[in-house]
């Protein structure tokens, strides 16, 4: 059984593990939401978003403490993928 938090409302939804593993591989398989990548893509994502946070300090959009508070530092880990069930009540 897995207990997690619902996606709205404060309750608690349990449910049995393989229908929650099943639906994380449901919504993993959708393409428009997701993709498969080869490789961790979090180095190339702070270089380009680096790149643009200099071009707007050299136009003067944001200072130098912006730039700073701004710039992405690169941990390249993991990061866990959850589900957030509904919670469906049936009428009563």
């Amino acid at each position: 059984m897995v207990s997690k938090g619902a996606d709205k409302g404060g309750a608690v939804v349990i449910m049995d593990r393989g229908l929650y593993e099943a639906e994380g591989l449901w919504q993993l398989s959708n393409p428009h939401y997701y993709r498969e990548i080869y490789y961790p893509l979090a180095r190339d994502v702070c270089v380009e978003i680096t790149n643009i946070l200099r071009e707007l300090r050299a136009m003067r959009v944001i200072d130098d403490g912006q730039l700073k508070f701004l710039t992405p530092s690169v941990r390249d880990r993991p990061r866990a993928f959850y589900l957030l069930p509904k919670n469906e009540q049936t009428p009563p």
